[in-house]
């Protein structure tokens, strides 16, 4: 019994879980655990649907290597597992609750695979067999072009790629391969909604470089300057997070809330939800000292935000969900955390509780984000012993509260 793991399946029972969803497909019938926060939690997507049933299992040998690349609850990873249980599997995601939901359903189907966060497809030691990949339609035009650039790349000679596109990007991809040197693409169908393409790579004359895709600057945007009035800086922001143009309403206040309290020197701090990095900075140049753990379940904000800090300030990443952030309890003296629009109650106080965990005494916790969210967790805070509210500040549908542990 892996205890670890058994903790992180209760704690994603307990405060994540909505339903299970049932995917029916080659004489399988596997029942998947999903969460409102994550993709199609209502059931099986069609794309994903379309896409497997468009494989023809019988052309695949008895193993190989395979990877489901963005895959969420692990319905294209797992149910290709469940078909070829000879093959080696791995399951990548950016979101750690998808990472985390993928690895409790492989283990309530007593599948092995391989479940891990990632940007790429560079997670895998070796080239793929098949890479199946549900293409996310809010990623754009550029990044899902070059990421399929990337993943033809890496896969091995005679592999293929199995995608599905919502239709309007399927032009950009039908670019991306014709783009591509060495490549075939073998099969091509539309659904209602989206668009199947199966892609084989029939040589090698092109090889991966071996840069994963942050460093590769594949989710970069152009170089912003930023002056809040406290400070002033520049950054390389990143697609697909908010403010890339500089911090928001509730950044501000909550920079502000902390630039009120007087607060004493900080030498560590737990940053929740740092986005594109906009508080770490904050808090470098008013403590250049502080020490400063990262906490996000997106892997992109964690690197995003990591690499705005300066080089010398010492930084930890944690990419997580459900599993509570490392360390000793009480070894900050202040945590900051970004409340994400229609937090639900029960995932709240499950935060709420690891912050306070974390906080030593007399320290400040400082969160920021709508109006709606820090007033439910005004409300939350106020029933734990020892928690002081200091302050509370609006701004146009934005809010932030600073409290104060005793």
């Amino acid at each position: 019994m892996n205890t670890r793991h058994d903790h992180v399946w209760h704690l994603l029972q307990t405060y994540w879980y909505k339903k299970d969803v049932v995917l029916n497909w080659e004489g399988q019938r596997l029942s998947l655990a999903v969460a409102q926060e994550l993709f199609s939690s209502h059931t099986v997507d069609s794309g994903s649907l379309l896409l497997l049933r468009s494989l023809d299992m019988g052309t695949f040998a008895d193993t190989g290597t395979a990877l489901d690349f963005g895959c969420g609850c692990g319905v294209l990873g797992l149910g290709f597992k469940a078909v070829k249980p000879g093959w080696d599997v791995t399951l990548i995601d950016r979101d750690a609750l998808a990472v985390e939901f993928s690895a409790w359903n492989a283990s309530r189907l007593g599948l092995d695979v391989t479940c891990t966060g990632g940007l790429d497809t560079d997670e895998i030691c070796q080239p793929p067999d098949l890479v199946l990949w549900n293409v996310p339609g809010k990623a754009g035009a550029g990044v899902v072009q070059t990421l399929t650039g990337r993943i033809l790349d890496r896969l091995a000679q005679g592999g293929m790629l199995a995608l599905v596109v919502v239709h309007p990007l399927a032009s950009e991809l039908e670019e991306a391969i014709d783009a591509h040197p060495d490549v075939d693409l073998v099969h091509q169908e539309a659904g209602t909604e989206h668009t199947v393409m199966h892609v084989r790579r029939e040589s090698v004359l092109q090889q991966a470089d071996g840069t994963d895709a942050f460093a590769a600057g594949v989710f970069d945007r152009e170089l912003t300057a930023v002056d809040t009035g406290l400070i002033s800086y520049d950054f390389l922001p990143v697609v697909g997070i908010p403010q890339y143009d500089g911090p928001d309403y509730a950044t501000v206040l909550l920079t502000d809330a902390i630039e009120g309290a007087d607060l004493d020197a900080v030498v560590s701090a737990l940053v929740v939800g740092p986005g594109q990095g906009h508080v770490p900075v904050y808090l470098e140049q008013k403590w250049p000292e502080c020490q400063m753990v990262l906490a996000d379940r997106d892997l992109l904000a964690l690197r995003a935000s990591a690499r705005v800090l300066p080089d010398h300030v010492p930084v930890s990443q944690w990419f997580g969900a459900a599993q509570p952030v490392p360390g000793d309890e009480a070894s900050h003296a202040l945590v900051t955390a970004m409340l994400p629009r229609q937090l639900r109650p029960v995932v709240m106080e499950f935060w709420l509780d690891q912050f306070l965990a974390q906080l030593r005494p007399g320290g400040s916790l400082v969160v920021g984000g709508g109006s709606t969210e820090v007033s439910r967790w005004i409300a939350f805070a106020r029933k734990r012993a020892g928690m002081k509210l200091r302050s509370r500040d609006k701004r146009k549908g934005f809010s932030s509260a600073l409290f104060q542990l005793k």
